[in-house]
């Protein structure tokens, strides 16, 4: 069997060590006055994050003048090696064996005291498949043995992450509409969602993985019936878990064609009259410009479109056709500029209209 001995005491962390009954001493060989008590084996379990130094702390209290500690022995079983194998022994001068066998022999080191009985250990860089029961067994002559066992638990912060892998478009039937993971946790992290006036019109389906390292995922999936008012809505994913929550704010998107196009004049500008092409969809569209019998107009650019100059040169229908990848709709304006000519010929008559009645209005006047 290959060991490594390491020199007694390497380590020492005596400060966290504290313990409600640690007044008694440890006979190792030499007779020690003390009361008679119970004897019992303190401790605690442990909780730490992956990458941290875990110390198991385990120390033997009430035992009598007249025992003498033999060895101090650590087992294990872990999530990978189900049964119990032993790792460690602690002699009564303090020197530690690792067996390297469990690829510890670097890791673990004596933070105790063997004349106060104190057999605490650190194992440095735990890692998930560290997680599992650890016993501390005092041998001691010639009563026998104590023990207590020590759980130690692993803690992986899960990586948080919102989307949703294909937008969802305006329809009947029920879709995706968001899905929020909780990847690489341990243990595995609960998921719940704010959904506000969404309540009652989501339901939410909830998958878990578990991955060959130990750790878990958690994907939930936030279904539903995608609608225009779902569109820009707000929503929270709220991660629940050992190491801390953790909330994300998520924008639902929904996809739909375009409809009812409007075509808005715009006020006058330096360069002639402008409109624009008004119409709610998502994506954005793209937009084409068409006057009747004529093609594409010169001032057209996106959703806008500029007449340069106000002559009945420009007269005639225009047409706006608003797509996207799921649709398109179409709006048109219809312009009618007078000529000159046409103007003073309407003047012209409005002003004989206007003579021709004041004369009448005079004649009958005079009849009176």
């Amino acid at each position: 069997m290959t060991s490594v001995v390491l020199a007694p005491g390497i380590g020492r962390l005596q400060s966290t060590l504290q313990f409600k009954n640690n007044s008694g001493s440890c006979s190792t060989g030499h007779t020690v006055a003390k009361e008679d008590e119970s004897a019992q084996v303190i401790s605690r379990d442990e909780t730490v994050a992956a990458g941290e130094n875990a110390n198991l702390l385990c120390q033997l209290t009430g035992s009598s003048e007249s025992e003498l500690l033999s060895s101090i022995t650590w087992q294990r079983k872990t999530v990978k090696d189900t049964k119990k194998q032993i790792f460690a022994s602690i002699s009564p001068d303090g020197k530690i064996t690792i067996f390297n066998g469990y690829l510890l022999f670097e890791r673990v080191i004596f933070i105790g005291n063997t004349t106060e009985c104190n057999g605490s250990i650190q194992i440095r860089r735990v890692g998930v498949m560290d997680e599992g029961a650890y016993t501390c067994i005092f041998t001691m002559y010639p009563d026998g043995t104590y023990e207590k066992t020590i759980n130690l638990m692993v803690t992986e912060h899960p990586l948080v992450t919102v989307f949703v892998e294909v937008t969802p478009v305006v329809g009947e039937s029920e879709e995706v509409m968001a899905s929020c993971t909780a990847a690489g946790a341990r243990p595995p992290a609960n998921i719940s969602w704010h959904l506000g006036s969404f309540s009652d019109s989501m339901k939410i389906v909830t998958n878990s993985t578990v991955h060959s390292n130990g750790t878990y995922t958690n994907t939930s999936h936030l279904i539903g019936v995608p609608s225009r008012h779902a569109n820009q809505q707000q929503v929270q994913c709220v991660v629940s878990h050992i190491t801390g929550d953790q909330t994300v704010n998520y924008t639902i998107h929904i996809h739909y064609p375009p409809e009812s196009v409007k075509i808005i004049p715009v006020e006058h500008t330096t360069q002639g009259r402008e409109f624009r092409c008004d119409v709610e969809a998502n994506p954005k569209p793209s937009f084409t410009w068409i006057r009747e019998n004529h093609g594409p107009p010169a001032g057209a650019q996106e959703d806008r479109l500029t007449l340069p100059s106000l002559n009945p040169d420009l007269n005639g229908l225009y047409i706006c056709k608003a797509s996207n990848q799921h649709g398109e709709a179409s709006g048109s304006v219809y312009v009618y500029v007078k000529t000159p000519k046409t103007a003073v010929i309407c003047l012209v008559l409005f002003s004989l209209i206007i003579l021709i009645g004041l004369m009448c209005w005079c004649w009958i006047m005079s009849k009176k």
